[in-house]
């Protein structure tokens, strides 16, 4: 129950370093000359300046650049805490020749960003194959980047305030935890531990003699390079950059930054560290055991090094595997697990280190948890089997021979190359040498490795929280519990997840021909309601990337037919779906159907959003059948268990007493600009028993008349439409004859200034709205998005020196009534809230005086037609079909219309005069509302 606030801060990523058949650059020394891939050039200047070019089409008609430096973190001396970063900062926005970075960039239509890592700064530009101009501009932005930062102390002050706002957390209890468990993994190495307040001083006291210092001793041409990769022409373009990188002057620091790395190299020292927490927060009694050892995935720069990591990587896959089977039931021998804990972040990425949580029960059952947890563990060992490990290895191979070949993805492993020289080798002898590998590696040899790295009786940490400093356990004690389990596990039969082929089938088989398919608007969406009362809408794009071929999305949604004068029935149906959905249904377990989508690349999800049903689900257009008969399961065949209704109720009070940063923002958000919806209390949780859900769910969300589904995606509308109605008209609905739509429920079309105290922030949140009533049509749409995205760009310049990441957008906040608003987002150090308000008020109200230039309307209508272009016709991540046609569902007329006049009119019929009057008319603080956020206790 309580500690269900701590799982969700734990990462479970397992990130493979990207070693693929690409393609890495030739390192002096490191291999053959018969190793080079023959299409990547690779040299050095004189100066010391390294290049790598490699011509490569996924995706086709673009370029990725990297400007690498070998220097990060490790190199910085004590007067220089967070310098690195704050550089980088200063490179991205401000160099001699570009002193407003970012918005020449913005002009240009490329796309620019960095990031400081411990031993590497990285920056990278995104930019078309097919404009020579964009590619000089570019080409000079390396340059700038090389020699000719811009370090200003207007722009330190910024930049030093952003770099202060991206280090405050937005949730504190967060940051402590995973604080306190970094710094004692770390405790008996040379890395630094991490120190927040430190970092905090030496960015409010910038010196800037000690940054230039910093600049001038690591960016140098010896410690630099350019990799560029894409669709590109080799001859020609290797002769511009070595005509335009030669000029470098070297510099006068022959300084080495190995040596710096090499003071910060981790070796694990065998021992094991026993340690007591106290949690003020999440005061569940519990343990945490971190084991740590060298991350083999780290520097691969040999054949040697290729073998430790595959080994590596077998075991961590196995061993997850396992683990995740046995978190597969209602009562688990561990209650989170993860072989990845913070596997990035923790000295570089140096510690590969594997984490386990068991809740202790008063009176603090120590003996009986560990005991149960070590025989777990071992039982994960003793499972491994010859048909997993075959699967396993099939896995890596196909990840690490065929994943990420898009350019920016192997840009990235060439920067890892010229950073510290990982293997080079050409994509035949890469794939080769793994297939060998791997092939060679038994599982009795892999079991011995798995049994002796992953031996709890060195290095590791075993972290205690909220228990008397009586009961913490000594190392004697907890190596014999240690051998008990262990010989437990020899004993114990093994845990066995089934696993499911397939759904039955309860749909008839599909007779709807593709003649009869609804017809389609100029836009290339098809509308139909069915006989049973259900909508459905379809808009098919092509994938954006190879991985999303013949992804489908399904969004599904309905208003909750319910008068919010009556809370106790509101409560029961709005959260009927979220428990029925999180129990067993039909003859399966929900672990049985989590595993079975995972396998089919399936989700399928509810929530609730104002006061709507929503439901969710994505899937491969040719695993639709199994999909649909998935879904009907749930609608007809949810099934009580007292566990995991138990389970569920434990979680949604932890949900209620503990909520997190961005639930709580959301629902503070909703609470004062819509009516405010009734809230789930522990005492409702307790009252409503698990029939009352059950015959709200059945009448009012398993009901799917009413319901709208939107599919969008990869399909062949012919022969995918002709199914999904099908299925659809195969599912019985009924009419509900008392059911009642709320109408109170309505956007707050008011004014307002609110400050709200909540306990799990520690800084100053501010939401700032400006809602209008506005005609919705092409011309407004499109005055509408540039006055948001201008409003944006002022935000951000302006209040970046005090906020993580401050930003404006404009959304139709309830189109039904035609309402849209501006709205500013922020966050604040504490007491510093005030002023931020005024900057953000002062850009706003300059924006609607001064309106914006010809030259900026030019540069952005390029950039924003190219957006808008690629969105209509593409998707993978970001898909805005669904919220489009969500929106639009009523009005068909004016959604197409903004379609087919949308880019005719930003092109060719926006002017300067256009904007700036609708500046002065929309940017309205007539109905201004305000919402701050503050910490409280």
């Amino acid at each position: 129950m309580m500690g269900t606030r701590v799982k969700q801060y734990i990462i479970y990523t397992l990130q493979l370093l990207g070693l693929s058949l690409s393609l890495f650059a030739q390192q002096p020394g490191k291999n053959n000359l018969e190793d080079l891939d023959a299409t990547l050039r690779q040299g050095q200047l004189g100066n010391g300046f390294t290049y790598y070019l490699k011509q490569n089409t996924e995706p086709a008609g673009r370029v990725e650049i990297i400007f690498s430096v070998k220097a990060g973190y490790y190199q910085q001396d004590e007067r220089q805490t967070e310098y690195a970063h704050l550089l980088e900062h200063m490179g991205t926005f401000h160099t001699g020749r570009y002193p407003e970075l970012r918005k020449f960039t913005d002009s240009l239509g490329i796309y620019n960003y960095a990031r400081t890592g411990y031993d590497n700064t990285m920056y990278t530009i995104t930019l078309p194959s097919d404009d020579k101009e964009k590619m000089n501009a570019a080409l000079d932005i390396v340059y700038e980047w090389a020699d000719n930062i811009l370090l200003r102390e207007k722009d330190i002050k910024v930049q030093s305030g952003a770099v202060i706002g991206e280090g405050r957390s937005k949730d504190p209890y967060q940051e402590w935890l995973l604080d306190t468990l970094s710094n004692i993994v770390l405790s008996n190495t040379k890395t630094d531990l991490i120190d927040r307040a430190k970092i905090l001083r030496s960015m409010r006291n910038v010196d800037l003699k000690a940054l230039t210092d910093f600049k001038n001793k690591w960016y140098r041409p010896d410690l630099e390079a350019v990799i560029i990769v894409g669709d590109i022409k080799l001859d020609s373009l290797e002769r511009v950059v070595r005509g335009q990188f030669k000029d470098l002057k070297k510099g006068t620091c022959a300084d080495n930054p190995e040596g710096y790395n090499k003071k910060n190299k981790v070796e694990p020292d065998g021992i094991n560290q026993y340690h007591i927490v106290q949690d003020s927060t999440d005061k569940s009694p519990r343990v945490i055991i971190i084991k740590r050892q060298l991350n083999h995935e780290r520097y691969v720069q040999s054949e040697k090094d290729l073998k430790q990591m595959l080994w590596q990587e077998l075991s961590l896959n196995l061993l997850q595997e396992q683990g995740k089977y046995l978190t597969m039931q209602y009562d688990p021998p561990f209650d989170s697990y993860t072989n990845s804990f913070r596997s990035n972040t923790i000295a570089d990425g140096q510690l590969q280190t594997s984490y386990f949580q068991v809740f202790l029960e008063e009176p603090f059952s120590i003996k009986q948890k560990m005991i149960q947890l070590f025989e777990a563990e071992q039982s994960m060992k003793n499972n491994l089997d010859g048909e997993l490990l075959d699967q396993v290895k099939d896995n890596i191979f196909r990840e690490l021979t065929a994943k990420n070949n898009n350019s920016y993805s192997i840009a990235k492993r060439l920067h890892r190359n010229f950073i510290n020289g990982n293997i080079s080798w050409t994509p035949e002898k890469y794939k080769h040498k793994l297939k060998e590998i791997l092939d060679g590696i038994e599982l009795s040899d892999l079991k011995k490795y798995i049994n002796n790295q992953w031996d709890y009786s060195a290095n590791t940490d075993f972290i205690f929280f909220n228990i008397p400093p009586s009961r913490l356990p000594n190392h004697k004690d907890m190596m014999k519990w240690y051998q008990e389990g262990k010989k437990l596990a020899a004993r114990k039969r093994p845990f066995v997840l089934n696993k499911i082929d397939s759904i039955p089938n309860r749909f008839s088989p599909v007779v709807t021909k593709s003649s009869e398919l609804p017809d389609e608007n100029v836009i290339g969406i098809r509308k139909v309601t069915l006989s049973n009362g259900i909508k459905l809408i379809f808009k098919p794009s092509e994938p954006a990337i190879k991985n999303y071929e013949n992804r489908v999305s399904m969004n599904g949604y309905k208003e909750i037919p319910l008068t919010l004068d009556d809370p106790a029935a509101y409560l029961a149906i709005s959260h009927a779906p979220n428990l029925m959905f999180y129990g067993d249904v039909g003859d399966y377990s929900k672990f049985e159907i989590a595993e079975f989508m995972l396998v089919h690349d399936m989700n399928l999800t509810y929530r609730t959003a104002k006061n709507q049903f929503l439901i969710e689900g994505g899937f491969r257009s040719p695993e639709f059948r199994q999909f649909i008969n998935l879904f009907y399961l749930y609608l007809a065949k949810p099934k009580y268990n007292m566990k995991a209704f138990e389970l569920w109720k434990n979680k949604q009070k932890d949900q209620v007493d503990n909520k997190y940063y961005d639930v709580m923002r959301k629902e503070l958000i909703e609470r004062f600009r819509y009516t405010e919806l009734p809230g789930l209390t522990s005492e409702h949780i307790e009252e409503i028993t698990y029939k009352e859900y059950k015959r709200a769910y059945q009448k009012f969300f398993a009901n799917l008349n009413g319901f709208t589904f939107i599919f969008t995606g990869d399909f062949n509308s012919e022969k995918f439409i002709p199914e999904v109605m099908h299925y659809f008209s195969e599912i019985q609905t009924f009419p509900i004859e008392d059911q009642k739509v709320s109408e109170t429920y309505a956007y707050n079309f008011k004014k307002f200034h609110e400050t709200v105290e909540c306990k799990n922030t520690n800084q100053a949140i501010v939401e700032l709205s400006f809602p209008i009533e506005v005609i919705r049509n092409p011309e407004n749409q499109v005055l509408l998005d540039l006055l948001s995205y201008r409003l944006n760009e002022m935000i951000f310049d302006r209040l970046r020196v005090g906020s993580y990441t401050p930003y404006a957008q404009g959304e139709w906040v309830d189109p039904a009534h035609n309402i849209y608003a501006f709205n500013i987002s922020f966050d604040s150090e504490l007491g510093n809230q005030d002023r931020m308000i005024e900057y953000a008020l002062e850009e706003f109200r300059k924006l609607r005086k001064n309106g914006i230039t010809s030259d900026w309307l030019e540069t952005t209508i390029s950039h924003k037609l190219s957006k808008y272009g690629r969105g209509l016709e593409t998707f993978w991540l970001l898909n805005m079909w669904p919220d489009f046609l969500k929106i639009y569902e009523r009005n068909e007329n004016e959604g197409v219309k903004i379609v087919l006049e949308y880019e005719t009119i930003l092109g060719h019929f926006v002017k300067v005069a256009d904007v700036n009057k609708a500046a002065k008319k929309y940017l309205s603080e007539e109905k201004r509302q305000d919402l701050i956020i503050i910490p409280g206790k």
